[in-house]
């Protein structure tokens, strides 16, 4: 099973990520903050606004990279669940904020269905920002609703996490889990 694990930036998606690989779990991470140190060494100070197509390439090839190596997993444990930091539809739903398009994208989301998607509200209470998450509160509240958009739209079973201790939250992926 493929369960990603989205949400608006500093909603908890990583202190999830994190307590279910101490439980065990195959948990991939995040990407992006490796894109984005790469565009700090290399003279941006924003890689996403600065050059969102360039920086939307590289998590694009990532993540699908993340998705291929998750189904090589499952071919060798079928039912054990493989939990993402984050899924190939974020791509667009980022872009899709900033008001620019990439249809052969949104097209090729199809190919790359999740088993669920555990969406976290933005949390003003936990919110933080730091050298590699530059964005406002609000844009995590707008972000979140793009990422919402996408994973309805393209018919993934998407499941709104409450604003909870991080075990109560884990409880609920885990009884979700089928």
């Amino acid at each position: 099973m493929k369960i990603v694990i989205t949400g608006g930036p500093s909603s908890g998606k990583t202190a999830l990520i994190d307590a279910l690989a101490s439980r065990g779990f195959t948990c991939m991470n995040e990407i992006s903050r490796s894109v984005i140190r790469w565009g700090i060494e290399n003279g941006y100070t924003d890689y996403f606004q600065e050059a969102p197509a360039a920086f939307s390439e590289k998590l694009w090839l990532g993540r699908v990279a993340q998705y291929q190596a998750s189904t090589k997993l499952q071919a060798s444990k079928p039912q054990a669940p493989i939990f993402l930091d984050r899924g190939i539809h974020d791509i667009v739903a980022y872009l899709r904020y900033r008001n620019e398009k990439h249809p052969q994208w949104e097209k090729a989301l199809k190919k790359y269905p999740y088993d669920t998607v555990f969406l976290l509200p933005p949390w003003e209470a936990i919110y933080q920002t730091d050298a590699e998450r530059f964005e406002e509160f609000k844009t995590a509240i707008e972000l979140y609703h793009f990422l919402k958009e996408i994973y309805t739209e393209t018919h993934q079973n998407v499941i709104e996490l409450p604003k909870d201790t991080i075990e109560n939250r884990l409880d609920i992926i885990l009884k979700n889990l089928h």
